[in-house]
């Protein structure tokens, strides 16, 4: 008899327990695509331009539409609130893909802004992050979609394919406070404005925002990224184009990029720390201009040694730009110093920014070329049979 009373007890348990202990209506909520932040200049209010995805059609053929609500407030959550006065409902963030901090807002920092997103429980940790650059956070948020009528995830699709490209970086919420929270903080992240096609206007991602601490400091160009991407190893595909090979004026070689790996290493002599980066990168000729031959050895590796000079020297620039253009390590390499030598970290920590300055490189390349394609001639090599 205990038994029986025993389980009844039990299933009765089980059904009062099902359910969702926090369970809301979804109708009751606005849920957020994605999110432009700025700064009203004359009271300073933060002003947030939020794209909310809405659904119309009926049940069997729904279409997802956005709509733009703009709020402001003191804060970020002030603002966050305020839009409950527009939307009507509150807002959902658990599907929200990207920040774009407008540029002045991002030379003011970031790291305050960053702080409810990044305590919040609704926000994910993995939301992309950009700088908007010669355009208004707003004015991107707001420009025509081509494959997405939601501008936020094409957005968010465009980073998706940095692999492929190789011009920007892709950076999350947690990867930024990460670089914020190092030794000596530092961040990037991926740039984005406009541009006209079509007679539309539609976003455009154009590079890296380079920052000194949580400050924006500048910008690199789509090639200059490229480099910097090899020596911080974000490399995965991508090409290296180089035009005059071998100082043979209108030839050209364009290198796709199946895989590279990069190893930085800290090296310290005569009380002085230099940086050795050793590169190595497996390509396929995938496109030569005229003039040029890869039919046999000697050529494919007079090509080869042409182009692993050009990355060197590529490098070297972008880092040289660094020191000199932003004064900011953004390469980590101080963080890299504490993790591996951190009685030398001692010595430098607090002058790292003056020591950075006047580090020493070493940039040694390796390319690997995988095939030729499916040719060894160029089409301005004559057939010599018949």
């Amino acid at each position: 008899m205990k038994k029986w009373t025993a389980l009844i007890i039990l299933i009765v348990l089980c059904f009062s327990l099902t359910g969702c202990w926090n369970y809301r209506e979804i109708e009751s909520f606005s849920i957020v695509a994605g999110i432009a932040v700025e700064r009203d200049p004359k009271n300073g209010d933060i002003i947030l331009c939020i794209e909310i995805i809405e659904a119309s059609g009926s049940t069997q053929e729904q279409n997802m539409e956005s709509k733009i609500v703009v709020s402001r407030g003191q804060t970020v959550f002030d603002a966050v609130r305020s839009a409950i006065d527009t939307s009507g409902k509150r807002l959902f963030w658990s599907h929200a893909q990207i920040v774009i901090f407008s540029e002045e807002i991002a030379r003011e920092g970031i790291l305050e802004l960053l702080d409810w997103f990044y305590r919040n429980a609704e926000p994910r940790l993995t939301l992309r992050l950009l700088v908007a650059h010669n355009v208004s956070a707003k004015d991107v948020l707001t420009s025509t979609g081509i494959t997405n009528k939601i501008r936020s995830y094409e957005i968010d699709k465009m980073l998706e394919n940095a692999d492929n490209i190789e011009k920007y970086p892709r950076v999350d919420l947690y990867q930024a406070v990460q670089m914020l929270r190092s030794q000596k903080p530092y961040a990037y992240l991926p740039c984005i404005t406009t541009k006209k096609q079509d007679e539309i206007t539609v976003p455009k991602i154009c590079g890296t925002a380079v920052f000194k601490g949580d400050q924006l400091a500048g910008f690199l160009d789509e090639e200059d990224t490229k480099y910097f991407l090899f020596v911080i190893d974000e490399i995965q595909g991508g090409l290296v184009v180089k035009k005059n090979v071998q100082d043979e004026p209108g030839t050209s070689v364009s290198l796709e990029i199946f895989d590279s790996a990069t190893k930085v290493v800290p090296v310290i002599s005569d009380g002085k720390i230099s940086i050795h980066i050793q590169i190595k990168t497996d390509v396929a000729i995938a496109e030569i201009g005229p003039y040029l031959s890869v039919a046999n050895k000697p050529s494919i590796t007079a090509i080869k040694t042409d182009m692993q000079v050009f990355l060197n020297q590529n490098i070297l620039r972008v880092i040289h730009k660094a020191q000199s253009e932003f004064d900011t390590d953004i390469f980590g390499f101080g963080q890299l110093v504490y993790q591996e030598m951190p009685s030398v970290w001692k010595q430098y920590k607090e002058n790292w920014d003056a020591e950075f300055k006047n580090l020493t490189f070493q940039v040694t390349s390796e390319i690997m070329v995988r095939n030729t394609a499916e040719s060894i001639k160029t089409l301005g090599e004559a057939d010599n049979a018949g």
